[in-house]
């Protein structure tokens, strides 16, 4: 008879067999497969635990009945008469250009099954109190729908004042939906909160909510969306989550430096289906998508398109435009996101653009929320800094902006980090926006953002200690499950 510890030992032995070759099949990144293989046996079944939790690759195993894909789908074709006229009167203006353009537009109509939309108006935001300011009218004014998609969603002071004039849309007949993700609101809303929001006939859902045993062991995988429409009409995307430090900095940081873009037009209806898919995956119901508009003839003045991926789309399409972005630059590329762990596609883009002569600017936060994030940015940052591009440190406060200006008339706003976890891991959602003036407006605020930078050069680098160097590459090791 085998013993109790014999029988766990076998079965602990079989599953690590059998682990190791599914990660050797699985055709991924060298490093990362040998990284997930010693750490399976260096540490017998908790190494097996965290590779199931973190290190399945879902590209191959969907996680989501409905993608995001799917619902942008439904309106791929819908513009394709006003597509058609904007991009010949952009090539008879500007062939080069308009030649950088159809390129990303087709990457991300490939990628994403997204079409190019239109806005007929913008607005960008920089604060959050301006955000949530101009976010509360539209709220009190909405006469149909209000529907609303977060990562982090927390029952403070912003969120008790957005949750009071909720309940009084609700009271209105105002249908309301709501949707946290399961990780990034887990144990943020008070039961409290909770309950007044049901009270009220408001519907609310977390994305893959942890605390259904069902959807554990998929913790590594977030909802990192911001979205926010308001009878079809008025939408938002970018930065900002619902939280009272996006407004005042909250106790950790002086202030809190974001962006936020609030978008009127027919880009909502794609802006809303990918809400619609995100409602339909938490309740395990059908999408009632709106019904798409009639051949567009008539376009807006403002050309973009939503790009969205995660970690079972058929492609990484957000990562793939930052790449085409970099690739098809010819004069500028300016770059802000909060965190800088990339893999090395994008390094490799970075450092060939700037060798290239291309002005490589990359603007990361100088106050960190994540440090051992923070220190293995410093052993990408100083390799493209030796490429020739310039690095700042935001340093007025934190920085959480995600913005990607490429020369004067390609940009993107949205909730993209340059990282891996953005890259892969999470459900992402970016605008990429084919406007000189929405273009310029960023590529403005960029500069201003830059008087409030210290920026890093070779010797800084240099200068650091053998501690500080050993503590940022050790870090760099955790890169894969940043």
């Amino acid at each position: 008879m085998f013993s109790l510890v014999q029988i766990i030992y076998t079965a602990n032995l079989i599953i690590t067999i059998i682990t190791t070759l599914a990660i050797i099949l699985s055709n991924r990144d060298s490093s990362t497969s040998l990284l997930w293989i010693a750490l399976i046996y260096a540490v017998p079944v908790f190494g097996l635990l965290i590779f199931i939790l973190l290190g399945i690759d879902w590209q191959k195993h969907k996680l989501l009945k409905y993608s995001p894909e799917s619902a942008l789908n439904y309106y791929r074709h819908a513009y394709d008469e006003a597509n058609t006229n904007f991009l010949k009167e952009l090539e008879q203006k500007d062939p080069d250009v308009a030649n950088d353009i159809k390129k990303l537009i087709r990457l991300i109509e490939r990628g994403s099954h997204s079409s190019l939309t239109y806005a007929e108006t913008y607005r960008l935001f920089y604060r959050g109190e301006d955000f949530f300011s101009t976010l509360f009218d539209d709220l009190r004014s909405a006469r149909k729908q209000i529907h609303m998609d977060f990562f982090i969603w927390k029952s403070d002071i912003l969120g008790r004042e957005i949750k009071d004039i909720l309940i009084q849309k609700a009271a209105e007949g105002v249908e309301i939906r709501l949707i946290f993700d399961g990780y990034g609101s887990f144990k943020r809303i008070s039961r409290q909160y909770r309950k007044e929001l049901r009270k009220a006939g408001i519907d609310y859902r977390y994305f893959l909510d942890l605390r259904d045993p069902m959807s554990r062991h998929k913790i590594n995988y977030n909802n990192h969306k911001k979205i926010i429409t308001i009878d079809g009409t008025i939408g938002y995307l970018g930065g900002m989550n619902v939280g009272q430090e996006y407004i005042d900095g909250g106790r950790r940081f002086d202030c809190w430096r974001d962006t936020q873009m609030r978008l009127t037009g027919g880009c909502i209806a794609l802006l809303d289906s990918v809400f619609l898919a995100d409602w339909a995956n938490c309740t395990k119901g059908e999408i009632l998508y709106p019904d798409p508009p009639p051949q567009v003839k008539e376009r807006g003045p403002y050309p973009l398109q939503i790009a969205v991926s995660g970690p079972d789309s058929d492609w990484f399409s957000v990562k793939l435009a930052y790449l085409s972005l970099i690739a098809n630059a010819n004069n500028e590329v300016l770059i802000q996101s909060p965190y800088f762990v990339p893999d090395s596609s994008m390094v490799d883009a970075l450092v060939t653009a700037a060798l290239s002569g291309t002005d490589v600017r990359f603007m990361i936060t100088g106050v960190p929320d994540k440090l051992v994030a923070w220190w293995a940015a410093h052993t990408y940052l100083e390799k493209i800094v030796k490429a020739g591009a310039r690095v700042y440190f935001y340093e007025k406060g934190f920085l959480h902006s995600k913005v990607f200006i490429v020369d004067d008339h390609l940009s993107s706003v949205g909730t993209c980090n340059m990282d891996i976890r953005s890259f892969h891991l999470h459900y992402e959602i970016n605008a990429m926006l084919y406007s000189d003036k929405i273009t310029t407006d960023l590529r403005d605020q960029f500069f201003r953002d830059v008087e409030e930078c210290r920026e890093l050069t070779l010797k800084d680098f240099e200068s650091l200690g053998f501690f500080k160097r050993f503590r940022n590459s050790l870090s760099r090791l955790a890169s894969p499950f940043m």
